[in-house]
């Protein structure tokens, strides 16, 4: 990526994006329960945020949409490479194919995030434990106490 601006860089449809880290999740308070999700994308340069607030849903149902949106998001930026974060052990482990998809909700899900992860060159997804994932966190909370959906500008470059 060259050094545009991070909002430059998500407008420019038609530059491609070799490589991002994306960091998600999703919640619902009550389960089912007010929900919402949270996106960060870093491009190695900059990181934006975005929250969507989901209305009433399940736990997994949140946390696999979060991973789809991020999924739209790197699609739109014509990501070719990417590796989504998630504290999510169950969506990761099912993702990767350790665990089956059961409900048939999160099957529907599952087979979305599926089909737009096989338009990609590579593709990873990593459990990693709740203190790692405090931005995405933050922003399905931001989107469960706003119930609106927004996007954030993280102030601090990447180092």
């Amino acid at each position: 990526c060259t050094s545009l601006e991070l909002e430059d860089f998500l407008k420019q449809k038609t530059q491609v994006c070799p490589k991002l880290s994306i960091y998600t999740d999703g919640g619902a308070r009550g389960n089912p329960g007010v929900s919402g999700c949270g996106v960060v994308i870093d491009n190695g340069m900059a990181k934006k945020g975005y929250f969507y607030y989901l209305g009433i849903h399940t736990n997994n149902f949140a946390e696999y949409t979060g991973l789809l949106k991020a999924l739209y998001l790197a699609k739109e930026m014509n990501a070719e490479d990417i590796t989504v974060y998630s504290d999510s052990e169950l969506m990761c482990r099912q993702m990767t194919g350790v665990y089956k998809v059961k409900n048939p909700q999160l099957l529907v899900l599952y087979r979305e995030a599926m089909d737009l992860i096989s338009s990609l060159k590579s593709f990873k997804i990593e459990h990693v434990r709740r203190e790692f994932n405090k931005e995405a966190d933050s922003l399905a909370n931001m989107a469960m106490d706003k119930k609106r959906n927004g996007e954030v500008e993280f102030t601090t470059a990447v180092s």
